[in-house]
């Protein structure tokens, strides 16, 4: 039983694979519409992450 060097090679170091970082980027929402809404309802959208679901529907 040979080793497993030559037949399944690891793609990748494994120094890079205790992330201590964020696993994944937010990007910014810069189109969103605050207007006619309470601050209290928008502060709730934007603490969910649900900012692009006060963009105007077209």
């Amino acid at each position: 039983m040979s080793h497993r060097k030559f037949e399944h090679p690891r793609h990748g170091s494994l120094g890079f694979l205790p992330r201590k970082r964020a696993s994944r980027h937010r990007g910014k929402n810069l189109n969103f519409v605050a207007e006619n809404l309470g601050v209290e309802y928008f502060k709730a959208i934007v603490a969910r992450g649900g900012v692009e679901t006060l963009r105007p529907a077209l």
